[in-house]
């Protein structure tokens, strides 16, 4: 039993370490992405309550997915 532990606590932090901390920072970067597209409609459609509305909504969701990542790398971490 001792030997299946060591085994999962050696596999597990290469894991987290190769696979999902890479994936963490490419979901931030898409995320970031949003709320940049957000600002640049909202900035651009000023004369257009739609696109206005819809700038607003990208960068709504643009800081609400940034905030889930800083949260699931705390966790990690």
């Amino acid at each position: 039993m001792s030997s299946a532990n060591s085994v999962v606590n050696s596999i597990v932090p290469k894991i987290v370490d190769n696979i999902v901390m890479p994936l963490l920072g490419l979901l931030f970067f898409l995320t970031l992405l949003v709320f940049i597209w957000g600002l640049f409609g909202f900035f651009t459609g000023s004369e257009d309550a739609t696109k206005r509305k819809e700038g607003q909504q990208h960068i709504l969701w643009g800081v609400v997915g940034m905030f889930i990542m800083v949260c699931v790398y705390g966790i990690l971490r």
